[in-house]
């Protein structure tokens, strides 16, 4: 009866903590919802991307999501910073060899 008592009552200790990491992950990550958006760029290997976005697109876009009031902040990367950004995340080693950018 105690054995049973002890397990018993690991197990609900166990539930709460994994309760609490789901509640603190939620809360965590639950309001930084982000979306990334990659532009069409010069010589781009996609089939839907003929052409290179231009600056017009680019402002088109922009006032878009200005405009948009459920938008907190939103920001622009160049293709190079967004390319040293995955080198971090992902390794140098995945990124060898010939990138067109």
């Amino acid at each position: 009866m105690i054995l049973t008592l002890v397990v018993s009552l690991t197990l609900v200790g166990i539930g709460l903590l994994f309760q609490q990491q789901a509640t603190r992950a939620a809360d965590h990550f639950g309001n930084q919802l982000q979306i990334t958006v990659y532009l069409c760029r010069l010589n781009d290997s996609n089939p839907v991307c003929p052409n290179p976005v231009t600056e017009a697109q680019k402002a088109e876009i922009e006032a878009v999501v200005e405009d948009n009031p459920e938008v907190a902040s939103h920001r622009f990367e160049s293709g190079e910073v967004a390319l040293e950004k995955a080198k971090e995340l992902y390794g140098e080693e995945l990124f060898s060899g010939d990138n067109p950018r």
